[in-house]
């Protein structure tokens, strides 16, 4: 007989693919990195780099960005390329916000005890809406097992009610070198307005914190869109473990953008599953990217003795 292996399933990010979003604008000069750090998690072994990119003064428009990150390994084996959009959905002046942090992760630890060097790249998008962005916060920093936490209140001052209100923390080190980033939903992922959720939220990351930077989003618009946008949630939990074998089910929401063709299909994919699963999508297609969604990914892992065994992110 043998023992069932135990598999560590985490989802991360689903993406969707529009047709919309394969071009690059030529706004890339308004937007740099500002800085960024690496480290390997204690817990997985997997190699994150975290920073922040910031939008210059003579910015004359809002940005979608995404950050590309190369790894070059000190054992000659070929570079590995891992992207990831940052947190803030959008950046700009005249969103409220002039940075947003991103979180990129290599999740092989064979592959992180072996990185040499990690080179990043941006490549951004231009928008013209304008988030709802009327939020406040009250929040209390403590040290749990010698990591840096945040609990705190949202407050929806504006007239507009919110969904899907998510909370970005950005963390910084002694040299104000952003050391970790994360982002949680407010209790109960929607916020009414004139109301008050609470949140938590705490930076594995163990390195020392000088400060930290907290931003607030959510899916609504100040006026409708005129342009579309990039808007995707996963549903907690996040992360799930299975047996060999067995199956886990995420789910995620497609939120509506009214800037979005009626008819605009929408594609779901996954990458980094365990080797041998089966990924199943209900429902199964999406035909319109201007109405909400349910999604439900199942991961069915493989029964064969040794395939698919580790932690993965999907």
């Amino acid at each position: 007989m043998f023992p069932h292996k135990k598999l560590l399933l985490l989802i991360l990010i689903v993406w969707a693919s529009f047709s919309w979003f394969t071009q690059q604008a030529s706004s890339q000069r308004y937007v740099t990195l500002r800085n960024y750090s690496g480290w390997i998690d204690d817990v997985k072994g997997w190699y994150h780099v975290v920073g922040e990119v910031g939008v210059s003064d003579t910015a004359t428009s809002n940005y979608t960005v995404r950050v590309t990150a190369t790894f070059q390994y000190n054992d000659g084996s070929p570079p590995d390329t891992v992207f990831s959009y940052t947190l803030l959905e959008l950046v700009g002046k005249s969103t409220g916000y002039d940075t947003a942090p991103f979180h990129i992760i290599l999740a092989n630890s064979t592959k992180a005890s072996k990185v040499s060097t990690c080179n990043l790249a941006i490549q951004t998008w231009d928008s013209n809406n304008y988030p709802y962005r009327q939020f406040t916060n009250s929040t209390t920093a403590s040290s749990v097992s010698g990591k840096f936490r945040l609990t705190g209140n949202v407050t929806n001052t504006g007239s507009v009610n919110a969904t899907f209100v998510q909370v970005i923390a950005t963390f910084y080190d002694v040299t104000d070198t952003v050391n970790y980033a994360d982002w949680t939903y407010v209790s109960g992922m929607n916020l009414t307005a004139g109301n008050s959720a609470s949140f938590e939220l705490t930076a594995s990351n163990k390195t020392n914190v000088k400060r930290y930077r907290l931003q607030v989003q959510c899916c609504e618009y100040e006026k409708t869109p005129t342009s579309p946008d990039f808007f995707l949630r996963p549903i907690f939990p996040i992360e799930k473990s299975v047996v060999q074998g067995g199956s886990a089910t995420y789910e995620i929401r497609i939120i509506p953008n009214a800037a979005l063709p009626y008819t605009n299909p929408i594609a779901l994919t996954t990458v980094g599953q365990p080797e041998g699963s089966n990924i199943v999508f209900q429902p199964n297609n999406i035909l319109s990217s201007s109405q909400s969604s349910r999604v439900n990914i199942t991961i069915t892992t493989s029964t064969a003795i040794g395939v698919g065994v580790g932690n993965f992110m999907i």
